[in-house]
C-alpha cells in the first residue's frame, strides 16, 4: 500500500523501481531486504549481495521547507495550507520571494454580481409563471406558497442589518427595480469596497 512498483529493463538486466505515492519524509520507503532460496534462482547469475545489484536510493524523500522570519515551516507536499491565516502557498522553485497579501476586490465584485443575477433569475422565473394574460391564467397565478417565498426573499433584500456599518444593500448601490429585480450601481459599489471592504463582507456574511 502506498507504493507503485515498476519493472525497468536496462541492457540485459531488469530493475524494480519503487515510487512512494505520497511525498514527504514521513512517507519515505524504508529498508528493503530480499532473501532468495538458491533453488529458486533458476539460472539467474546476478548476485544481489553485491553493492551494484543492491538497493539504490534514486531520490531521497524530503519535506518542503519555507523559512518565514525566524520560523521554519515544513510540509509533505509543495502546497502549504493556511501557513498564514487563510493563505495557501504553492511552492514551485527554491529561492527567496516576497508575498504580498491584497484584497481581491475583483472577486468580491464578481460574487456580488453572481448573487444579484441568481436573485433576478428567481424573480424573472416567478414573474413568468404568475402573471396571467387575457387569454389564460398563469400556472402559478394566485399560488400562496410562491407569494410567500417572494415576500420572504424581498424581506431579506430590503431588511437592515446592524452587524455592519453598511446596514442595507442600497448603501452598496444594489436597489430594486419596478419589476422586482435587482440592479447594481457599479460606481457606488466600488466606492463602498474602497471605503470599507470589511463592512461589505460583514453585510453579506455576518460578523461570525
Amino acid at each position: 500500500d502506498g507504493v507503485k512498483a515498476t519493472l525497468v529493463r536496462s541492457g540485459d538486466g531488469i530493475s524494480m523501481v519503487l515510487n512512494g505515492k505520497s511525498t514527504g519524509q514521513a512517507n519515505a520507503i524504508g529498508a528493503i531486504n530480499v532473501t532468495l532460496n538458491p533453488a529458486d534462482i533458476k539460472g539467474n547469475t546476478v548476485d544481489i549481495t553485491q553493492p551494484e545489484n543492491g538497493n539504490k536510493n534514486l531520490q531521497a524523500a524530503e519535506d518542503a521547507i519555507v523559512k518565514y522570519g525566524s520560523m521554519e515551516l515544513t510540509s509533505a507536499t509543495n502546497k502549504m495550507e493556511n501557513v498564514i491565516d487563510g493563505i495557501s502557498l504553492n511552492l514551485k522553485d527554491t529561492g527567496t520571494v516576497n508575498v504580498t497579501v491584497e484584497r481581491d476586490e475583483a472577486a468580491v465584485n464578481t460574487n456580488i454580481k453572481a448573487f444579484v443575477d441568481a436573485y433576478n433569475s428567481v424573480i424573472e422565473t416567478v414573474n413568468t409563471y404568475t402573471k396571467s394574460s387575457e387569454d389564460s391564467a398563469a400556472a402559478l397565478s394566485g399560488d400562496s406558497a410562491t407569494r410567500s417565498m417572494i415576500s420572504r426573499m424581498r424581506g431579506v433584500i430590503g431588511d437592515e442589518y446592524t452587524a455592519s456599518t453598511y446596514q442595507t444593500l442600497s448603501q452598496l448601490g444594489i436597489t430594486t427595480t419596478r419589476e422586482g429585480t435587482l440592479e447594481v450601481d457599479q460606481k457606488k459599489l466600488d466606492k463602498a469596497l474602497e471605503d470599507d471592504f470589511e463592512a461589505v463582507s460583514t453585510l453579506f456574511l455576518g460578523d461570525d
